[in-house]
């Protein structure tokens, strides 16, 4: 898991450092489509590793098929942020957004999303992503193990347990502020989900309904980077082992690119 957070936390970091390089240039001139474009490559590659957590698994798609996925899936959100804002003005604030997010919180170690925002209102918006949280615990002893050789002393795996769900997600966001730099939001929604979980004892996969409901701050104009806390619940009906079933809390930094 340190590689694929790693991954996931340089890739967000690449989102949100890269708009404040040339921002003046890009809000009077607009955002060219292959950068924009470049970006969704990148952080739709992020999702792929995220999800390949760990190797071998396959139990969605399989590893080989998951990288060419997310990085078409980042690039075509990119690219439909990049359509859906080609008749509005570069400097409106209001704006379809391509939109990456990282974070962790309680009993996951680590979520990561990949979006498309749309307004729909003076101060609301529509968001959808596609959401993959890991989870994973291992615990490791001491013992002694005998054979054939004898016996030698060492540290083993003991108990482990993977957890993995994909969800696609739809929320609605409210901004109480549609001129703000600094933009308070509330957030509610909720989507399909697919669970699978792993241990010593074998493996089980299970359908259900995420609900999530979060507050967040948003810093910018046309890219805005975006801090979030919220909880989330996902009634599944899932087995003893599988801990899906109760709240869930979780803090999330991303960066929202204006098309």
């Amino acid at each position: 898991m340190t590689v694929v957070r790693r991954a996931a936390v340089l890739t967000v970091l690449v989102c949100l450092l890269s708009p404040g390089e040339g921002r003046g240039q890009q809000e009077r001139n607009g955002l060219p489509g292959g950068v924009l474009a470049l970006w969704g490559a990148v952080a739709g590659t992020g999702l792929a590793v995220v999800y390949i957590s760990p190797p071998g698994e396959g139990w969605l798609v399989s590893d080989e098929v998951a990288l060419p996925f997310g990085v078409v899936l980042g690039l075509g959100t990119a690219l439909l942020a990049n359509a859906a804002a080609s008749d509005i003005d570069s400097s409106a604030g209001r704006r379809p957004r391509f939109r990456v997010t990282a974070g962790t919180g309680g009993k996951l170690d680590l979520d990561y999303s990949v979006g498309y925002r749309h307004p729909i209102g003076p101060r609301t918006e529509l968001d959808a992503a596609i959401l993959i949280m890991n989870d994973t615990w291992e615990q490791f002893e001491t013992q002694t193990r005998c054979g054939i050789l004898g016996c030698i002393t060492g540290t083993y795996l003991t108990g482990y347990s993977y957890q993995q769900s994909v969800t696609a997600l739809v929320r609605g966001i409210h901004h109480f502020s549609a001129t703000s730099s600094w933009n308070p939001t509330v957030a509610v929604g909720g989507g399909p989900t697919v669970v699978h979980f792993e241990s010593k004892s074998g493996e089980s996969r299970h359908t259900g309904l995420l609900l999530d409901a979060g507050a967040g701050i948003e810093r910018g104009h046309r890219y805005r980077w975006t801090a979030t806390t919220g909880v989330r619940v996902t009634p599944i009906g899932s087995s003893d082992e599988a801990t899906v079933d109760d709240f869930t809390w979780y803090v999330r930094l991303g960066v929202a690119l204006g098309g």
